[in-house]
């Protein structure tokens, strides 16, 4: 009979450098957009808002994140997951979770440690500006 489980988080060091390379391409899209960096239960580890980010971005970026970390799947595919099993959100009872483009999960060695979203752009800008932070990892 198996105790304990085994299960990886992200390190603050990476967060950092996921936020700092989205926060960089978002420059190049003349954007203000915020980071937000959530480990595998969805706990905090590195979040951001640049100069004239909208308010709102500081909400979303976060559940965006969350999202992608509960979920393992980017919240615009979490959107298709719930449909294809005929479940609606409300039906989750998690108000931290969000079908808003711009979350994406984070994998190191095949195994999701956390879960990266940004706010304050269009989806696909976010969405764009996350897909361009991961490549930190590679």
């Amino acid at each position: 009979m198996q105790f304990a489980i085994e299960k990886s988080f992200i390190t603050y060091e990476l967060a950092y450098a996921l936020t700092q390379s989205a926060i960089d391409h978002a420059k190049t899209l003349h954007l203000a957009i915020c980071v937000a960096i959530v480990d595998t239960v969805g706990n905090l580890v590195s979040f951001a808002k640049m100069n004239d980010c909208n308010l709102i971005g500081i909400g979303t970026s976060q559940g965006k994140a969350y999202t992608a970390a509960m979920s393992g799947l980017s919240t615009r595919d979490f959107l298709s997951y719930l449909n294809e099993n005929e479940v609606s959100l409300t039906s989750l009872k998690d108000e931290k979770l969000t079908l808003i483009a711009g979350g994406l999960p984070i994998l190191y060695q095949g195994k999701l440690i956390g879960g990266i979203g940004i706010g304050g752009g269009t989806g696909k800008q976010d969405e764009e500006c996350a897909q361009v932070a991961l490549t930190v990892i590679n």
